[in-house]
């Protein structure tokens, strides 16, 4: 069988911070993971990053069983843990030294590789060099660093070629200065990988697809601010990947500015509700009674209504590095947030905390400011069970 080598590049991982909830642990769902330390990183180094990968893959439903395999035939005589019959579900992770990874001709720029058949069939074979991992992580956590690439490869072998994502843990290139965001909720699945990894362990176990129900919402959007469309549509893309990254697709329908425009478009003329709420981006607007919000816009729960002062968002416009459609987008994604989390309040982190300081502004060009786990766990329960109406506390 011809083999192909996908590879973890880079000096330069980006890390995108993914609001993504944790999925309840299928026990049908279960990888057994084969260790062969030839780099012979430590004993504790190892579990720990065995322990960060498998919380990445337990977010997402998969468990995760970790074998230390024997390197030698002698060492196979007196450890059997590994000597069982290869099956799809069963992989080998090799982690090589620097000479092993000269030896095979791999450049210094590559930390990871996974051994994908050139045709059918599913991947076993990972191989990590550990030694340029240690390299890279520079007196920072080595061992979540290494349990980081451990994923992405192991998540190659999962989802198969062409698997690297612009963001999430399947990213290829990471910027070394970001290395820092290494304990935040960054290096995580994407909704779409996690429904296709699945999909591949359930298949290597020989078992049926099984559906899984989508958590879908419709935003009509009212401009009844002198806002560029481009301009808009940018921010509408903004927020929606925050939305995604939480699970949730989100359609928008642009229903203009002028009484015409509304009347001639028959969705724009319903009433709001949970499954349909609608956005109003204004210029400046007087909060009404009994409303939540501060500054920027505000959102009546009980109407399924969000607002946006487009002049007060402009205000934000110093502390971040980006285009006016990056700061609506954050915006937009926080008011229609209050509409589905039902939540009269705000975090103490993330897209949901307010006001937002100058840091955390700082970094929204790096996905900073997103959903938190719970978050976005509470919006597709509430989605899914159409259950929108019942009053949630704060996350």
């Amino acid at each position: 069988m011809n083999i192909t080598g996908t590879g973890l590049a880079g000096l330069s991982l980006f890390l995108s911070v993914a609001g993504l909830g944790a999925q309840p642990p299928d026990t049908r769902l279960q990888i057994e993971v084969h260790i062969y330390n030839y780099s012979k990183v430590s004993h504790e180094m190892l579990v720990r990053a065995e322990q960060e990968s498998a919380r990445i893959f337990e977010r997402i439903g998969i468990a995760t069983i970790w074998l230390d395999c024997p390197l030698t035939s002698q060492e196979a005589v007196r450890n059997r843990a590994c000597a069982l019959p290869d099956a799809p579900t069963r992989l080998a992770l090799r982690l090589l030294s620097n000479s092993m990874a000269d030896s095979l001709g791999v450049g210094g720029d590559i930390f990871g590789s996974a051994l994908l058949p050139a045709k059918k069939g599913f991947g076993v074979v990972a191989n990590i060099y550990a030694d340029r991992t240690r390299e890279l992580a520079d007196r920072r956590e080595f061992e979540m660093i290494l349990g980081h690439v451990v994923a992405h490869e192991l998540g190659h072998l999962l989802l198969g070629k062409n698997a690297h994502s612009p963001a999430g843990i399947m990213q290829a290139r990471w910027r070394y200065q970001e290395l820092r965001f290494s304990r935040q909720a960054a290096m995580l699945f994407l909704p779409r990988e996690a429904k296709r990894i699945r999909a591949n362990v359930r298949a290597r176990a020989g078992n049926k697809p099984a559906s899984e129900p989508s958590a879908a919402i419709t935003i009509r959007v009212y401009r009844l601010a002198k806002v560029p469309a481009s301009t808009l549509a940018r921010a509408e893309a903004e927020a929606g990947k925050m939305f995604e990254q939480a699970g949730i697709e989100v359609s928008w329908f642009d229903c203009g500015r002028t009484d015409k425009s509304i009347k001639d478009q028959a969705i724009c003329s319903e009433p709001a509700d949970p499954t349909k709420p609608v956005l109003r981006i204004l210029s400046r607007f007087r909060p009404e009674p009994g409303v939540i919000g501060e500054t920027v816009g505000f959102a009546n729960i009980s109407a399924s209504i969000a607002n946006i002062s487009l002049d007060r968002a402009s205000e934000l416009m110093p502390y971040i590095a980006g285009p006016r459609s990056t700061v609506l987008g954050l915006v937009v994604a926080h008011e229609i947030g209050h509409l589905l989390l039902q939540m009269r309040g705000h975090s103490p982190v993330g897209i949901m905390h307010f006001p937002w300081s100058p840091k955390e502004l700082g970094l929204a060009n790096h996905n900073f400011l997103v959903f938190t786990a719970k978050e976005a766990r509470a919006m597709r329960e509430r989605m899914r069970s159409s259950i929108l109406d019942q009053p949630l506390s704060t996350p």
